[in-house]
């Protein structure tokens, strides 16, 4: 996956590109 044709404005700070890779990872106990 990667991070193109997103909304920017003034606090945007990534460059847009095909080639950065998106993960999320979660690890809850309660």
């Amino acid at each position: 996956s990667g991070f193109e044709g997103f909304i920017h404005d003034k606090y945007t700070l990534l460059k847009e590109t095909r080639e950065r890779l998106f993960a999320t990872e979660v690890n809850a106990e309660w």
